[in-house]
Parts: structure tokens; C-alpha cells; sequence
């Protein structure tokens, strides 16, 4: 930061005799012209509305890592959302499937704008799908117009949100649901995923500002990084955090340097 430059310079170019004479108060100086410069010039907040289902919700999440990954790297994260717990505010909705994001998507983003949406939807209506009887392949069609309503309605109330669109992390091949056993998950998984990246690179090729985060390639091992069938442990959710950091870093640097491409797929190395 420019202002960090200007007291370093500042620091070491005074009389060695004064420094040393009164290193203690040089100190002090320095200290106070540190706290009234970041006063005077605050790193600009960057709001961040984690949008989803549980997923999102649950309050060992990737918001955890997340928020530390972005104030540790000279962001000022601020999370926004109708819901809160102990960790931040969001809008990660217990149960909910996309029909009931795509019906509150304008009201959530009226109500506290963002400068980034991060949307990570669809593993209810894997799970859904699967008890209706279908198995892989399954087109979800029927999702995919809820996933672009989801987008418009955020753009249209407000244009300049940056919009991440991820895919959804692996689950379980087989879960009780319902008190029924399942099995077949992985593959409809991944036809969800599908789906979600066919209509994500249609979206970004209408101009809409849309991001793809393949977060099903994370590296999460559902033997490893989940807690139950679906939802991720801390470890897991760590995954998830470094992916959603990553897209939020690189993308106004692919912006500031006139860069086309929109598709975010940064993965943490573990």
C-alpha cells in the first residue's frame, strides 16, 4: 500500500542521531502517523453475500476461512445477508432448493446490496431428484431457467455485483433420505454440474457478469472432507474457501487488464 511505502521511507531517512537519541518516541510518532493515515485513507469494504443452502448456512462453513483469507490479504470483508451467526452475516437457507432462492433472490439483494454474490445452490435438488425416482443422466431442465432467474434478478437490481457462479461439491454416492437408502448421487452430481456450466458460459456470453467456479474440483474427498453424505467438515469447507478467494482475487485483475476470459477455476494445492 502507498501509504505503508511512504512511512517506511519516512522512517529511515531522519538523522541517525535523533533515531537513536529518541528511538523510543520515533516509535511512538510512527505508530500514530500509521493509525491516522489508515483513518484518513480505510481500505474500501468489500461486501460479500454468500448465497446458497446449508452449505452455506452451517456456522463451521467456508465463510470461516473465507473471511480470514480476505482479511489477511488486505481486503475488508464485510458479509451480508438476512441471516447471521457467530461467524458472519449471509443468506445460506437451510433445506432450500432453487425454486426457493430463485423466489427471494430480488428481495435478498434489495435489501443489502453486494459487491460480489457467491452462489453455491443444488445439492437439495440432486438429493430431490433422487428420491422422485430419476437417475443419472438427468438434464434438470427445469433448473436451469430457475438458475437464470437467479442471475437476472441480482443483476437487475443491481448491475455492477459481481456474480460467482459455482458448481457444487461432490457428495456421497448413497444416503438415507427420508429414512430410505439411496444410491446413485455422484452421477447426478455431476449432471447437475453440467447444467450449471452449459447455463453459466451461456450467461457469460450475453455480457452478464457472471463468474464459473468449478468448485467440484476443490479436491474434497467425501471420505475425508465431509462430516455426513453432503455437507462439508472444516477441512472441506477450508477446500471450499481458498476456491471462492482465489475467484474473488483473480477477477478484477483479469478486469483491470482487459482480459476476456471469465471463467474462474483456481484451485488451492494441498
Amino acid at each position: 500500500m502507498e501509504y505503508m511505502k511512504l512511512l517506511s521511507s519516512a522512517a529511515v531517512q531522519p538523522n541517525n542521531g535523533i533515531i537513536k537519541q529518541h528511538g523510543h518516541s520515533m516509535k511512538i510518532i510512527y505508530i500514530l502517523l500509521s493509525i491516522l493515515l489508515i483513518l484518513i485513507n480505510p481500505v474500501s469494504a468489500t461486501t460479500i453475500m454468500p448465497l446458497g443452502d446449508s452449505i452455506t448456512a452451517e456456522s463451521d462453513s467456508y465463510r470461516i476461512k473465507l473471511l480470514s483469507l480476505l482479511s489477511e490479504n488486505g481486503y475488508n470483508p464485510v458479509f451480508v445477508g438476512s441471516l447471521s451467526d457467530a461467524t458472519s452475516r449471509h443468506e445460506g437457507h437451510w433445506g432450500w432448493r432453487s425454486y426457493q432462492i430463485s423466489w427471494n433472490t430480488a428481495s435478498f439483494i434489495s435489501a443489502n446490496p453486494a459487491d460480489n454474490v457467491l452462489l453455491h445452490i443444488g445439492t437439495n435438488d440432486v438429493t430431490y431428484a433422487r428420491t422422485q425416482g430419476f437417475t443419472s443422466p438427468y438434464d434438470y431442465a427445469y433448473a436451469k431457467p430457475l438458475l437464470k432467474e437467479i442471475v437476472a434478478d441480482i443483476h437487475n437490481v443491481s448491475p455492477d455485483t459481481k456474480i460467482f457462479v459455482s458448481t457444487i461439491i461432490p457428495q456421497k454416492n448413497c444416503m438415507y433420505i427420508n429414512e430410505t437408502y439411496y444410491c446413485g448421487l455422484t452421477d447426478l452430481v455431476k449432471d447437475y454440474n453440467s447444467m450449471i456450466k452449459d447455463t453459466a458460459n451461456e450467461m457469460i456470453m450475453s455480457g452478464l457478469p457472471v463468474y464459473l467456479v468449478e468448485m467440484e474440483n476443490a479436491g474434497i474427498d467425501v471420505n475425508i472432507d465431509l462430516k455426513d453424505s453432503v455437507h462439508p467438515n472444516i477441512l472441506g469447507s477450508d477446500k471450499m474457501a481458498y476456491v471462492w478467494y482465489n475467484a474473488i482475487q483473480l477477477v478484477p485483475i483479469l478486469l483491470s487488464s482487459s482480459h476476456t476470459l471469465k471463467n474462474i477455476t483456481m484451485i488451492k494445492s494441498y
